[in-house]
């Protein structure tokens, strides 16, 4: 078989044909970065359309502000400051902060100052009371001059006295109840999780008394003449896990987060001996959980652990949201209301340490911070005693009264 020739490689390119290769070689990159330069110069050329579009439209929004606050129309003027601020941001993230946007920011910051009518309290430089380290005040009921405050740290509710004044205590009456108490009848108190006032109930209960829930589904009973007893509950064992509860008109409410319903006790016998009922309509789909605070004015509210505010009638949810406001967006972690239907609701807003306050269709009406900045930080609990107009504010370090601002 003949030998097979070895490989030889082509003759190297010579004159024309050399040179049109390398420029081929040396004009791709450079074509590549024309078409990808010439793309981006074409996104930013409707990126800044688009953006100088947007400050218009924020520009336009103003407009809108200044015929609304013409015609007394602040729900309206703040909506429109909202929109504004949303149309401005969206601009700057296509064309960053420009002069023109800038200006309109600071339009838009001065007339939101004026529409959040923001009230300074100033008699929060004394509290009533000091908390230490290690305490972790949750919950307060007031009852005329009587306090009682729930300290979930160290699992105990204490009962203080304030002077006619709400400006100091006279009494200092120490731990009422503890978890870990045997109150008569050997029930034993478990984990402590909230506080009700029951006023006197008309040929049932003569006496006023604060009631007190533990997380084993118990529910105590505190007068200064009794002292603590166990409240029975008809079919108490059926109940799931119970974590808030509210007196109206006589009649206990336990939201319990397993079974996603609240029970409903009447009145009967020399407690509660009838059956509960059922409050949420069958047709409500109730989510009870992460609930943190329940009020009732007639109405039930419950406010859960990510700031969300529901109103519920007759065992069926209302159409109902806060307003939202352009810079308030902070952690609500309790509320206090007016029991009538034109009276206000009060948030506490734990992230920015201050009050808000809205009317009962939800519409922003002002809000309350420290004079000092300092008094509010760490908030915790509310309590409106719509008697004496005074407003009881419970913080990680401290609590205090102060008239509502008029």
């Amino acid at each position: 078989m003949p030998a097979l020739p070895g490989y030889a490689p082509p003759a190297p390119s010579m004159g024309n044909r050399r040179r049109l290769i390398i420029a081929i070689a040396i004009l791709i990159p450079l074509l590549t970065s024309a078409v990808v330069g010439a793309a981006f110069l074409r996104e930013g050329s409707i990126n800044q359309e688009e953006g100088l579009q947007l400050v218009e439209l924020a520009d336009s929004k103003l407009l809108e502000v200044q015929q609304a606050l013409a015609v007394d129309d602040k729900t309206t003027a703040r909506a429109s400051l909202s929109e504004a601020q949303r149309y401005l941001d969206e601009a700057i993230v296509l064309i960053g902060v420009t002069d023109q946007i800038q200006e309109l920011s600071e339009v838009i910051a001065t007339e939101l100052q004026e529409l959040l009518q923001t009230r300074a309290l100033y008699s929060l430089d004394v509290p009533l009371l000091e908390y230490s380290a290690d305490a972790e005040p949750q919950r307060i009921v007031v009852s005329n001059q009587d306090i009682y405050v729930l300290d979930s740290g160290q699992q105990a509710v204490s009962h203080y006295r304030a002077n006619s004044e709400r400006t100091m205590l006279e009494e200092d009456n120490g731990a009422i109840l503890k978890e870990g108490d045997t109150v008569p009848g050997g029930m034993t108190v478990g984990r402590l999780v909230d506080i009700a006032w029951q006023p006197r109930i008309s040929g049932f209960e003569d006496k006023a008394s604060l009631l007190i829930l533990d997380r084993n589904n118990n529910v105590f009973r505190y007068n200064r003449l009794d002292g603590a007893t166990h409240l029975v509950l008809r079919e108490q064992s059926s109940l799931g896990s119970v974590g808030q509860l509210g007196i109206y008109n006589g009649r206990l409410y336990l939201a319990d987060e397993r079974s996603d319903q609240i029970f409903r006790y009447t009145p009967a016998g020399l407690a509660y001996d009838d059956p509960p009922t059922e409050w949420f309509d069958e047709q409500v789909q109730g989510d009870l959980a992460g609930l943190i605070a329940m009020g009732i004015d007639g109405d039930i509210w419950l406010l859960s652990e990510d700031g969300t505010l529901l109103r519920f009638r007759e065992g069926q949810q209302l159409p109902f949201s806060l307003e939202r406001i352009p810079g308030l967006g902070g952690l609500l972690v309790d509320f206090a209301m007016a029991e009538h239907a034109d009276g206000m609701l009060f948030l506490a807003d734990a992230t920015d340490e201050r009050i808000l306050v809205y009317d009962k269709e939800g519409r922003y009406i002002q809000q309350f911070v420290d004079a000092e900045d300092l008094a509010l930080a760490g908030l915790r609990g509310l309590f409106l005693d719509e008697v004496s107009d005074i407003l009881y504010i419970l913080t990680k370090t401290g609590l205090y009264a102060h008239p509502l601002p008029r």
